[in-house]
């Protein structure tokens, strides 16, 4: 919301509310309340202390050259809400960890070839014992492994998913889910993966290069392909370089026809007039917006924060009240973000994350 739309809503001017984010007025308790009222916030949101969220470190958003300023401000804020969830659960849980692999890579992506992407990707697979053949689950995968995801629609056509490592043993992976289906979600985060693997060290500054932005997403795209599509198991079960040969191993890889045409070009399969006829038929399909499978695909749901919430709500006495108040976020928000957990704390638990307790002192 612009500073002139609230303003008029509370009925002050532009001036006063560009004053009272500034902190060189203080609102009155009456316009407080309107404040509260249109912004559909608790009011304790308006007066809890600034807190620095690791602005210096890049936020990676998928379709990022195309991103509004202000849809990317908005997105920001949804993640500093994040960031004081998660906070929080760190002071309450033993959380799972995320952990830098060993291998070098170049603060430059200049620097980064696709073989490097190629071991990247396979050093990811080998160290987080992956087997052979499909990822089963992407999202869990990286639950599993420290990364908070969370999906929720992000206001914005040109905001596909985002990722940062604020938080470096918790980095935050946001999956927009204004449009999008199953395949497509699970390589939105094989792809923010790829930043957080080979862009962590990168110059904040090099994203206001078009060219830059242009060339990491591609290095992301590399990656979740060969995270998703590992060369020699992808290739031996090709049987075919056709489209109906793409749309039988749909079900198996859990990726959709374009990625999986997009990955044998990448290695060599097929050339490049190849890789334009096939988008030809897929275009004569009427498979560009919805492929076959798409409508049929369960799309993967985060657990891992619900799963924190529910531990701290059932285990401590009041500690529901005390996680609401300590991060007095909207409640749409929190909906978008646990939806109703205590139903799932009576259903039955299928946990795949153990989160004890941390002893409080």
């Amino acid at each position: 919301m612009t500073q002139r739309a609230l303003a008029q809503l509370i009925g002050k001017t532009s001036q006063a509310v560009s004053q009272y984010e500034k902190g060189s007025t203080t609102p009155s308790q009456e316009v407080v309340e309107r404040i509260v009222k249109f912004l559909q916030v608790p009011v304790e949101l308006l007066y809890r202390p600034w807190v620095d969220h690791g602005s210096d470190k890049p936020v990676f958003y998928r379709s990022m050259s195309a991103a509004t300023k202000r849809a990317r401000d908005a997105a920001e804020s949804k993640l500093e809400w994040i960031d004081d969830c998660v906070s929080y659960f760190e002071s309450m849980l033993d959380l799972p960890e995320f952990s830098p692999f060993d291998m070098e890579i170049p603060s430059d992506p200049l620097l980064i070839t696709d073989e490097l992407i190629e071991e990247a990707a396979a050093t990811v697979r080998a160290a987080w014992d992956v087997p052979a053949g499909p990822i089963d689950n992407m999202i869990g995968l990286l639950e599993r492994h420290g990364v908070f995801v969370f999906m929720m629609p992000l206001g914005a056509d040109t905001l596909d998913a985002l990722s940062v490592d604020w938080n470096e043993a918790h980095p935050y992976v946001v999956v927009g889910t204004d449009q999008g289906n199953a395949c497509r979600w699970r390589f939105d985060c094989a792809h923010e993966l790829g930043h957080l693997v080979l862009h962590r060290n990168i110059d904040s500054s090099l994203l206001a290069t078009p060219a830059v932005c242009k060339l990491i997403e591609t290095q992301a795209h590399r990656f979740a392909s060969a995270l998703l599509l590992p060369e020699e198991e992808f290739v031996d079960s090709l049987y075919t370089v056709s489209l109906d040969g793409y749309r039988d191993l749909k079900p198996y890889w859990k990726t959709s026809i374009s990625a999986m045409i997009r990955r044998t070009r990448d290695l060599g399969i097929i050339d490049d007039a190849g890789y334009r006829n096939l988008y030809i038929s897929i275009s004569r399909r009427r498979w560009r917006k919805i492929e076959p499978f798409d409508e049929e695909m369960a799309p993967e749901r985060p657990a891992l924060a619900r799963k924190c919430l529910e531990v701290i709500s059932t285990s401590l006495v009041g500690s529901e009240d005390e996680f609401n108040k300590m991060t007095a976020l909207p409640e749409d928000f929190m909906m978008t973000l646990f939806g109703s957990f205590r139903r799932a704390a009576n259903s039955p638990k299928g946990q795949i994350i153990s989160l004890p307790m941390r002893s409080r002192k």
